[in-house]
């Protein structure tokens, strides 16, 4: 786990396109997967993915001819449109990927304060899904839109960390930035420290909606 430090993350509200496949297709006539993957690397031209389906069955590894930016290193998770070219049965599967977007990646920070401190810092999330995979939890949400970079991270309650359910807020800090219109964002967050603890049995996840009540999410773990 990391501690929260003072780090300003640029929260992707705009998505960039960080690859491109040239031979698209009639979206009309096809039916594309989008899933959340963690960029593996790339080994010649041809781009790695781990892809863990919802389902909770095992990771599979995506290979695609496709360029990813080189800024973008192993472990970067990405926002991927693809089409496979065999049923995602095996664990090794090659696909046609048209896009490859980076998204907000982290790790799940623990408290050094009270939670208190951070929980006054809550501006409002629009959560439109939240959903699980892995050791990933990966957010669909829109924010307000500001011109500089915020604070945008997950926190773990550390007295929490032993129990039966493990208690995290989503810490959205814009440092009394000046507020536009809501925009859509991704982002995933790492959280395999804490489903390591034998006592985890839920993770609780805990954000400010735009009514500005807290709105918790529950995820049960096997």
């Amino acid at each position: 786990m990391k501690r929260v430090i003072p780090l300003l993350l640029t929260l992707a509200l705009l998505p960039v396109v960080v690859a491109c496949s040239d031979d698209e297709v009639d979206s009309r006539y096809t039916d594309y997967r989008y899933d959340i993957v963690t960029y593996l690397g790339t080994d010649g031209t041809t781009a790695r993915f781990a892809m863990t389906p919802r389902e909770g069955r095992p990771t599979i590894t995506l290979t695609a001819d496709i360029a990813i930016d080189p800024r973008y290193k192993a472990g970067q998770r990405m926002w991927l449109r693809y089409m496979p070219e065999t049923g995602l049965t095996d664990t090794l599967c090659r696909v046609t990927a048209y896009a490859a977007t980076a998204v907000t990646t982290d790790s799940l920070r623990y408290s050094v304060r009270p939670i208190g401190h951070y929980t006054a810092q809550m501006q409002p999330v629009d959560p439109l899904s939240i959903w699980q995979t892995g050791d990933y939890v990966n957010l669909h949400f829109k924010v307000e839109y500001t011109p500089n970079s915020r604070h945008f991270y997950l926190l773990l309650d550390s007295a929490s960390r032993h129990a039966d359910t493990v208690r995290t807020y989503l810490v959205n800090n814009t440092f009394n930035d000046t507020l536009y219109h809501w925009r859509e964002a991704y982002a995933s967050f790492y959280i395999g420290s804490v489903l390591r603890q034998p006592t985890c049995r839920v993770l609780d996840i805990a954000l400010t909606n735009r009514d500005n009540q807290l709105r918790h999410f529950y995820f049960k773990q096997q």
